[in-house]
């Protein structure tokens, strides 16, 4: 099937303008998640503060306020994203 719509004649495929238009999405979906991951980041570090018990807060992407005994920051803290335990 072909579209005959585009300018000067030219034909086009629909199944290339619908795996472009998915190319596209896909490229979008990723900014954004890769967006919201430095925004996070940057909240949590610029909310993080330590209590008056020497426990650390901090508000989550989300809104939600979090609460540690340790640095999050830390190697082996709540952010520690690696898995490795901060060894």
């Amino acid at each position: 099937m072909t579209l005959n719509a585009l300018p000067g004649g030219i034909t086009a495929d629909i199944s290339q303008i619908i795996a472009s238009a998915m190319d596209l999405a896909g490229h979008f979906l990723f900014s954004a998640v890769l967006i919201l991951g430095f925004w996070s980041d940057a909240r949590r570090r610029r909310t993080l503060r330590r209590t008056e018990t020497g426990g650390y807060v901090w508000i989550e992407w989300h809104g939600g306020e979090r609460y540690s005994d340790h640095d999050p920051s830390a190697p082996g803290g709540a952010w520690d994203g690696d898995g490795d335990g901060g060894d």
